[in-house]
């Protein structure tokens, strides 16, 4: 049986843009599907989930690919980076979340929909699910 689940969680991190580092505070909502009937290996997936988010995505510093010497630069500082395909915009975010949280969930769940919104982006809602184009 499948289980419909919401997960709210918010972090903070840098963007670089326009040639300038700012800082940004993030709301996201997972909605998720169980797709084992297996508890444990649902805690394991939504553990990843909150693993990547709040050790590897809060307090980055997110990039464009135009900046990408800028990013080796700050990573050379010691400070955590992450490079995206595009400049980085709420919507660009968000769709980076859905595509690596299903990944890394590997099938025990689904990120149905992802909502996000932050504070530089004027707290505007981006909503991503399977239906969107990537």
């Amino acid at each position: 049986m499948n289980v419909r689940l919401q997960y709210d969680l918010e972090f903070l991190a840098g963007i670089y843009y326009e040639d300038q580092l700012q800082l940004n505070s993030y709301s996201v909502s997972v909605s998720l599907l169980t797709q084992t009937e297996d508890a444990a290996s649902s805690n394991i997936a939504l553990e990843r989930l909150k693993c990547f988010v709040y050790h590897d995505l809060a307090n980055t510093v997110f990039f464009g690919p135009a900046d990408y010497y800028k990013a080796e630069m700050f990573q050379m500082m010691g400070t955590n980076v992450t490079t995206l395909p595009e400049e980085p915009v709420d919507q660009i975010v968000g769709m980076m979340l859905y595509y690596k949280l299903n990944a890394i969930m590997e099938g025990r769940m689904e990120v149905a929909q992802i909502e996000l919104s932050s504070s530089l982006g004027d707290h505007v809602c981006y909503l991503h699910d399977d239906e969107d184009p990537a």
